[in-house]
């Protein structure tokens, strides 16, 4: 009986036990309820103080400090931002102590991985920076670029400026550049670029559309432009790759074409270019005052005429070395190949047009001509080579 009883005392107990732990852990999950509850209600909260508190730290502390520091007036509308990068509309960026604008845009967007920046790299590296509608003005005035005082706010780096470009897509979508020099000019209008690199890669893949327009001390050109380039570039460029510049509706003077597509390399180590230029509907030659002095001359000793007809087509290719030169130029008018070999001092030369063939394979700076020329027009033709020459030798010395 005794046991009996022990073993109903013992039972009790454990089911009094259990009921406590079970009330206990009931408390425990409801004190658990209320903290998430209050933990949901209240971070929102948190979040939008966090987030206004760090607006204000930009707005009024970085923004203000860059001003400050450049003496230049800093403006704009908005800041949005969150993990993903942050917004900024309507940027503007003033002249040095002046009310002249130097940069501007509707919207500055700039997408990266804040909280990975933040705890995991030791680089910044902005996956996509987009600039719209606006535009950037660069001007030198008095011997001094108006962007140099901003370049003396980028900290000192050793590194190669590949391995310190941190943005992977640059994009510029609707904008206007200025580039002016005393009274060199050129604008970019509604132009269309971007601009890739992997990070540390020696590489930049750059595409470019847009009206262009040059304003340069021998005369103004107009045209489109749709261009596409690698760039080899570690600290100084080291290869340009023009994979395709296309250009159209070109006007300089007299000088039009239709349209021009040129593909080029040049590597500025070993001094190699290698170009190729077509030309569709080319004119501005026929009227030129060079031309009508020739065509005079030639008039008066062979009583006929060189006939120039325009517009026409044109393929030029170039090949070009600290020791050689190829220059090849087809179309319907003329035919003109010249191979220059500094280092065999020869020049392999050869011009047909409709009324002329001449052939020369002789030392630089002595052409002796075969064809069919007068004697009068022989010695204009030989000072005219002797002038290519020595722009071509010129050209190769400065390479």
């Amino acid at each position: 009986m005794g046991e009996e009883r022990k073993q109903e005392n013992e039972t009790s107990k454990t089911q009094q036990n259990n009921k406590e732990n079970k009330s206990k852990i009931k408390k425990f999950l409801k004190i658990v309820s209320i903290i998430a509850i209050v933990f949901v209600l209240i971070t929102p909260f948190i979040l939008y103080l966090s987030k206004n508190k760090i607006k204000n730290i930009v707005t009024e502390k970085l923004v203000e400090k860059l001003s400050k520091k450049t003496e230049r007036k800093i403006l704009y509308s908005k800041i949005s931002y969150s993990f993903n990068g942050f917004e900024i509309d309507n940027p503007e960026i003033y002249e040095k102590k002046s009310n002249k604008i130097f940069a501007k845009a509707k919207k500055l967007i700039i997408k990266m991985d804040l909280i990975d920046t933040i705890l995991n790299k030791k680089e910044i590296e902005v996956d996509e920076i987009i600039i719209e509608d606006g535009e950037i003005n660069l001007i030198k005035n008095n011997s001094e670029w108006n962007f140099f005082d901003i370049l003396d706010l980028i900290p000192k780096d050793s590194r190669p400026l590949s391995e310190r470009y941190f943005a992977k897509m640059l994009r510029f979508e609707n904008f206007n550049f200025l580039v002016k020099e005393n009274l060199n000019e050129i604008f970019l209008k509604n132009s269309k670029i971007s601009i890739f690199h992997n990070f540390k890669s020696e590489i930049f893949d750059i595409e470019l559309n847009g009206e262009t327009y040059l304003s340069l001390i021998y005369g103004k050109f107009f045209f489109n432009t749709n261009l596409k380039t690698k760039i080899h570039l570690k600290e100084n460029l080291k290869k340009i790759n023009l994979d395709e510049f296309k250009i159209k509706d070109f006007s300089y003077g007299n000088f039009k074409f239709e349209e021009g597509n040129l593909n080029m390399i040049f590597d500025f180590q070993s001094k190699n270019l290698d170009l190729n230029f077509l030309i569709k509907n080319f004119s501005g030659i026929k009227n030129m005052e060079v031309t009508l002095k020739a065509e005079n001359k030639y008039k008066k000793i062979t009583s006929k005429e060189i006939n120039i007809k325009e517009p026409f087509d044109a393929d030029i290719k170039i090949k070009l070395n600290k020791e050689y030169f190829k220059a090849e130029l087809i179309s319907d008018n003329i035919s003109f190949k010249s191979e220059i070999d500094i280092n065999a001092n020869k020049h392999i030369l050869n011009i047909k047009t409709q009324k002329l063939d001449i052939k020369s394979n002789s030392e630089l700076k002595n052409p002796i001509l075969k064809g069919e020329i007068s004697e009068g027009i022989e010695s204009t033709i030989r000072n005219l080579i002797i002038s290519y020459e020595n722009i071509i030798s010129d050209i190769i010395r400065d390479l």
